[in-house]
């Protein structure tokens, strides 16, 4: 049987450090990815946006050590989760959908890759969500219970 295979964005590793709306249902995903049961891919921008959002979020306004923020941000490499190179074609295809969509770019560049490579899109965003949901792309929306 082939576990479930998700995109997953950076608000969802930011949840797994910091007690945003959702943190429940990210742990869970965590939990369930190093059990065996689903995986977790993400891209590379997750990999430079979830160092800025933990400094911004979580360091400056004291909710996390600089220590548990150094731990943090190398969460996705130390738990051996695929990541996906930004290629130029990733990157121009993301440009487009972040105009078309008016999205932020880093939320392009997930909901991308989750429809070209036929993944769920595993999200806190509901305006991202909502763009998901017209593209035709899977999602699983955290924080929604």
């Amino acid at each position: 049987m082939v576990a479930e295979r998700y995109l997953t964005g950076t608000g969802v590793f930011v949840r797994w450090f910091l007690k945003q709306q959702g943190w429940e249902d990210a742990h869970r995903f965590r939990d369930r990815y190093l059990g065996g049961e689903i995986e977790l891919q993400t891209t590379e921008c997750a990999r430079v946006e979830l160092p800025h959002v933990l400094r911004t979020r979580g360091l400056l306004t004291k909710k996390l050590t600089v220590d548990d923020c150094r731990a943090a941000v190398r969460i996705i490499d130390d738990f051996e989760i695929p990541v996906d190179p930004l290629t130029a074609h990733v990157l121009e295809a993301s440009a487009m959908l972040a105009v078309e969509h008016n999205l932020r770019f880093f939320d392009a560049v997930f909901l991308q890759r989750a429809a070209t490579a036929d993944l769920i899109l595993l999200t806190p965003d509901r305006p991202l969500g909502r763009v998901a949901e017209l593209a035709g792309v899977q999602l699983e929306l955290i924080g929604t219970t």
